[in-house]
């Protein structure tokens, strides 16, 4: 019995011995520290590479009204529109006559000249609300069918002619094809460049700076400058986004002329935003 009680006891303690023995750890393999190039940033770097700045020299061009105030009778006013001359901006068809750009002044020939604006979406029609919204589309449709220089993107049409003093007589000049009958041959840079203006209504941009609070979406920002070649000039020209409630940003466009007066836009891209006009309305 003793020696049954001993075999007892030498099982049980070795039960106990295996009971409490610990078990070996799992191995675990630790995460790698991130690379700088793993690295994941949810917020605005501070180090955000500006863009390259390349200015060009502003023309020496001016353009010269008297003759056409003068024989017209109009005369400028606080702002860029012309005034008090109701009778020739009837005549011409046009509900606004605004000064033109200076650098228009290389055109040949030298015509006097004010840009027509047409905003058939703002005339007040003498009929009824039903027959004025068809004298509107009426307008629009004979517009549309002879032609125009630009129509302006936003919440009202504004189409664009142009109308020049020549020989002493208001010519009015409807389209691009009116347009390279007055003008072309384009034989300068200059030239090459205030007709680009006038057809396009586009903008010259020059000294220019980086802002470093604005977007930018190009790695060269170019002031406009002309380049000759082989069949014409291509014109680096500007465009800003004033309609619409999104952002507004500036994009370059750009144009080439050729020497008969044949315009075509090869590429256009954005160029930069001011963050602080996002999200702004503007008709």
């Amino acid at each position: 019995m003793k020696k049954l009680n001993l075999t007892i006891f030498i099982v049980l303690l070795l039960a106990g011995c295996f009971a409490t023995q610990e078990l070996p750890s799992p191995k675990i393999t630790p995460s790698p520290t991130p690379s700088p190039e793993m690295e994941i940033t949810t917020t605005p770097t501070t180090s955000v590479k500006m863009p390259k700045l390349i200015n060009h020299p502003h023309p020496n061009i001016q353009v010269d009204l008297t003759a056409f105030l003068n024989t017209s009778g109009c005369r400028k006013g606080p702002t860029p529109q012309i005034e008090g001359c109701e009778n020739l901006r009837a005549k011409m068809g046009c509900d606004q006559f605004i000064q033109p750009d200076a650098l228009w002044g290389a055109i040949i020939p030298a015509y006097p000249m004010v840009l027509c604006l047409i905003l058939p979406d703002s005339r007040q029609y003498p009929q009824s609300l039903t027959d004025a919204k068809k004298l509107e589309l009426e307008v629009i449709k004979e517009i549309e069918k002879e032609g125009y220089l630009t129509l302006k993107p936003g919440k009202e049409r504004l189409y664009t002619r142009l109308v020049i003093l020549k020989e002493g007589q208001f010519q009015l000049l409807k389209n691009s094809d009116d347009l390279k009958t007055a003008f072309a041959p384009i034989e300068s840079p200059a030239e090459a460049l205030s007709y680009a203006l006038i057809t396009t209504q586009l903008k010259a941009y020059y000294d220019q700076q980086i802002k470093p609070d604005y977007r930018y979406y190009t790695d060269v920002i170019e002031d406009t400058h002309i380049v000759v070649t082989r069949k014409g000039y291509d014109v680096l020209l500007y465009g800003y986004k004033d309609f619409g409630c999104s952002s507004h940003p500036t994009s370059t466009t750009l144009v080439t002329v050729r020497v008969n007066g044949l315009i075509s836009y090869p590429s256009q891209r954005v160029a930069y935003a001011n963050p602080a006009e996002d999200n702004k309305c503007f008709n």
